[in-house]
């Protein structure tokens, strides 16, 4: 369902008449309340006749010139007046089987005319229903929202009770993922998108932590666990797991499910007075505004169309990783987490003294990025590089297989989408990727030394050649075109091989006591 809001500042006009029907066919609306429509009752008739395929709801038995009109259509929805004021209509909307409570406002032009509407919000209860409330307020929640100054007769006190009457009623004001622009006014129209798609479809399971403070877990956990299942350990283990999610569910629902009525009936039996209900619609409004700005509302696909609804969003992320991981072009450099580097760091900080002094040997060290770093393993590689460095082969099978096996789902606003294998790569967050990108760095040191370029001063004794930093490497050597020639055909070797790629905008050489016209010949 989609509800639209439009302050038209006035629709006598027949290009006006004309430009809200547009409007309501192009956005597909069901239902759209207008603003300040400065249509007399006497001329209502003849304006509703502009209409003939919606039905029409007014407010002219609170104000004369009728301020808000709702236009809807019948076939796809039905409405159920409620309530109305000179600055409200409150309707109910039933579609799909569905209800909620809908409230379209058009605030007064002066402060002490509000108050009564904030009152009204305050004091109103839509029971069990869900609530919207949209339209033009003529008030705003912070002063920087506010276009030159209007309202004119804004100020700050009615901000205060702007914000206080959505505190109290424990309303959330939504996030917006654009401004729409139809016609040549100075008022945007407002849509908003009821998706039934995003909240009935099942959620994925997930353990809470704080299930673990509860005092009945661990027997929970012991009594699932002394179950005899016949079959390998692997199997016996993943059973258990799976017999203990209906039990924790069992007990969120038991013992964590409706939250505020739980603490209201508590406060209620001991007595404590000072419960009113705020630090509920505090709490609650707190959750619904964090999980308004983590959802994903709007996303651009790689054709470049924007998509709105759950299905289309979906569908955008999915292509967008079925080509990451099946392609073989550049992509972000990742670090290789838990990797302590402090002592790499100090080592380079005393191999780069002295670099500015006027005499000293000749020196560099040539930083090169790594392009892609874990999204550019090539598995093929992997395994010939593992074969090279002697590792059993049944322990070669253990490791490409778990790397080959790997497949992928994206949990997009609460919802698992996608099963889809990978084609390359490393694993982000698996634990044995950071030892395997290693090892395949370590073949650069043997590559490098079997070179046999001229030493850095300073690692003759060592034989030091190279240092890793996530996905930067540093390499050390003396500063002369011979070295430095020998040390670029090594990398370009070592890169070829398992997939990886340098990033020549982002790397560097620094070069100690070598004068200018030799460090142009190295260029």
């Amino acid at each position: 369902m989609k509800i639209g809001s439009w302050n038209i500042r006035g629709m006598n006009d027949s290009l006006k008449q004309c430009e809200i029907k547009e409007f309501f066919f192009k956005q597909k609306l069901d239902i759209l309340g207008i603003m300040e429509t400065r249509i007399k009752v006497e001329n209502m008739s003849k304006i509703v006749k502009q209409f003939p395929f919606f039905s029409l709801i007014h407010n002219y038995n609170s104000h004369y010139n009728g301020r808000i009109w709702v236009l809807w259509r019948p076939s796809t929805i039905q409405v159920l007046k409620l309530n109305e004021g000179s600055q409200r209509i409150t309707l109910q909307l039933t579609s799909l089987n569905r209800n909620f409570v809908i409230t379209f406002v058009y605030g007064a032009n002066v402060d002490s005319s509000r108050q009564e509407l904030w009152h009204h919000i305050s004091s109103f209860n839509p029971g069990p229903l869900p609530w919207v409330i949209l339209g033009d307020f003529n008030c705003v929640r912070r002063v920087k929202e506010r276009i030159s100054d209007c309202p004119p007769s804004l100020s700050l006190s009615d901000i205060d009770n702007f914000n206080a009457c959505i505190w109290n009623s424990g309303l959330v004001d939504l996030n917006t993922i654009g401004s729409l622009t139809f016609g040549v006014y100075d008022h945007s129209p407002l849509v908003i998108t009821m998706d039934p798609g995003l909240s009935s479809r099942l959620k994925p399971f997930q353990f809470l932590n704080y299930w673990a403070e509860d005092p009945q877990f661990k027997h929970i956990v012991t009594q699932v666990w002394h179950n005899k299942i016949p079959g390998i350990k692997m199997y016996q283990l993943t059973s258990d797991l799976k017999m203990l999610k209906p039990e924790f569910k069992k007990l969120n629902a038991s013992t964590y499910s409706q939250l505020a009525d739980r603490v209201a009936k508590r406060a209620k039996e001991h007595d404590i007075q000072a419960m009113d209900g705020c630090t509920f619609h505090f709490f609650f409004s707190k959750v619904a505004v964090r999980r308004s700005i983590n959802t994903i509302a709007k996303i651009q696909n790689m054709a470049g169309d924007w998509c709105t609804d759950t299905y289309s969003i979906e569908t955008a992320f999915l292509d967008y990783y079925h080509h990451l991981l099946r392609s073989k072009g550049p992509k972000q450099a990742t670090f290789v987490e838990g990797r302590y580097i402090f002592d790499n760091t100090v080592l380079t900080q005393e191999l780069v003294k002295g670099y500015t002094r006027c005499h000293t040997s000749p020196r560099c060290m040539i930083k090169i990025d790594i392009q892609k770093a874990f999204d550019s393993v090539d598995w093929s590689s992997l395994n010939t590089m593992l074969v090279a460095l002697g590792f059993p082969v049944q322990f070669i099978q253990w490791v490409i297989t778990c790397v080959t096996t790997a497949h992928y789902s994206l949990k997009i606003n609460g919802n698992v989408v996608g099963y889809f294998p990978g084609q390359k790569d490393l694993r982000q967050g698996d634990p044995l990727s950071p030892l395997l990108f290693v090892l395949c760095m370590k073949i650069i040191s043997r590559v490098l030394r079997s070179m046999n370029f001229n030493k850095h001063p300073k690692c003759a004794r060592t034989r030091l050649t190279d240092l890793l930093f996530a996905a930067d490497l540093v390499i050390f050597s003396r500063g002369d075109l011979v070295s430095v020639q020998k040390i670029i055909q090594g990398v370009k070797l070592f890169i070829s091989w398992p997939g990886l790629k340098a990033n020549a905008q982002k790397s560097c050489i620094y070069f100690g006591g070598v004068s200018q016209i030799e460090q142009a010949a190295i260029f």
